[in-house]
């Protein structure tokens, strides 16, 4: 892949993974409490609103005279992502728009993997989602971290990854984003095992579930991997193309569907309530007044093309990068930071960068900078700040995300980029 590929997963600990984790613990509990005050003593907002949109039923997608709620609730709470999925999955076609449920704006192979689950009652197809989409994420990080002694594991997992907010988001949302991530964690795992073609069968199905993982192919442009970026390509091709031939309408007809259902993800970017994107940052800014010589306004009116610049400097530096651990932070970042809804469950796809930490050799500074960021970008601060539907995860999160793609290119600048200009 990349000059410093490891070949086998280290047999040392991670110093950068260590401090994560008594940084993650830290800011957990900070978080919480801060939560918990501003909603009760300062009475800001519910404490559950600081976490997640506010309505769990999902009243703009799904008719409750067409969908009795009552089927499907657990208490008070619907997760609300995994319940509408599923009755998408039901339909003849989960695209075109029928009444009662809206149409589905995930790929065709994501709402194939539902299908098994709408054979079962609805409380067991939520059991089995729910651990399945913990456990994906888990046993990665288990075989990860395995210098260290099984309590010592089990400890840091729950304290690292279940306890932070895009884990518990992503959980609270019965979002799929996660079973995603798990592949691109096997898929990272691979890499460091030198299977490249083994790690493209897992970039192409997290893909094929969410489409922005299409980013981690890069790699194997810049490790020169042609067979494992082939396999790649045809693997997501054909897992996103098969399903939808089984569906009503035909091929042509769900696709276009499937476009127009997606625009909400594409344009949101107007939308500041829990949301984490670069988009967000800019237009909170630009609401709360910070708009110097109308730059923000700029910016925000010519957003395509910033995305578009950040992009190509992004592919540039990745190209560039011979360490495993920037490329991948790279490849994450561009997952979550451009598009202009980035929820919290999103914020899922940057744990790869937390199982190449505890797997990075080289150099160690800048990864324990980037490993504290990590820490504080994982906390919850919905605290509400700033104008009207903004809270402090709109200021920080996405600042966090710029800082550590900014340190990625300051270390690739200084050890990495005469390698574009080099012929092998």
């Amino acid at each position: 892949m990349s000059d410093t590929q490891l070949t086998d997963i280290p047999k040392g600990r991670s110093r950068p993974f260590e401090i994560y984790v008594a940084v993650s613990a830290t800011a957990f509990l900070v978080s919480y409490v801060a939560t918990y005050v501003y909603s009760f003593y300062l009475q800001k907002m519910t404490f559950d609103s600081q976490f997640h949109p506010g309505a769990d039923f999902p009243g703009s997608l799904v008719d409750p005279a067409v969908h009795d709620p009552n089927k499907y609730n657990v208490g008070v709470h619907f997760f609300g992502d995994f319940w509408t999925t599923l009755l998408r999955t039901q339909e003849a076609s989960p695209y075109l728009v029928r009444p009662g449920v809206g149409g589905s704006s995930y790929p065709p192979f994501a709402q194939f993997l539902y299908e098994p689950l709408t054979w079962l009652p609805y409380p067991l197809a939520l059991l089995i989602f729910l651990v399945g989409s913990t456990a994906i994420l888990v046993i990665p990080f288990w075989r990860a971290l395995s210098a260290y002694e099984p309590h010592i594991r089990a400890t840091f997992i729950i304290v690292g990854i279940m306890l932070t907010y895009p884990f518990l988001f992503s959980l609270d949302r019965g979002n799929n984003v996660v079973i995603a991530t798990g592949f691109l964690l096997f898929g990272v795992l691979s890499l460091h095992e030198g299977k490249p073609k083994k790690a493209a069968t897992y970039f192409a199905l997290a893909a094929a579930i969410k489409i922005y993982p299409v980013f981690f192919l890069l790699m194997f442009v810049s490790g020169r991997q042609w067979k494992a970026l082939w396999r790649a390509i045809w693997v997501g091709t054909t897992l996103t193309l098969v399903p939808v031939l089984t569906y009503e309408g035909g091929l042509v007809a769900n696709l276009k569907a499937l476009y127009a259902n997606s625009s909400y993800f594409r344009d949101g970017g107007a939308q500041i309530a829990l949301n984490h994107s670069l988009a967000s940052f800019l237009n909170t800014l630009s609401l709360g007044g910070f708009n110097p010589g109308g730059i923000t306004r700029q910016l925000i009116e010519h957003y395509s093309l910033v995305v578009l610049l950040l992009v190509l400097i992004s592919t540039l530096f990745l190209l560039a990068s011979r360490d495993d651990f920037y490329s991948i932070a790279i490849a994450c970042l561009l997952n979550t930071l451009l598009i202009p809804i980035t929820y919290g469950y999103t914020l899922t796809v940057l744990y790869p960068l937390l199982i190449s930490l505890a797997t990075a050799s080289g150099e160690q500074l800048l990864k324990r900078l980037i490993a504290i960021l990590l820490a504080i970008l994982f906390c919850a601060k919905g605290m509400p700040i700033g104008p009207a539907g903004s809270s402090l995860l709109n200021y920080l999160n996405p600042s966090i995300q710029l800082v550590i793609l900014f340190l990625t290119f300051i270390a690739i600048s200084h050890h990495d980029f005469s390698r574009l200009f080099t012929r092998k």
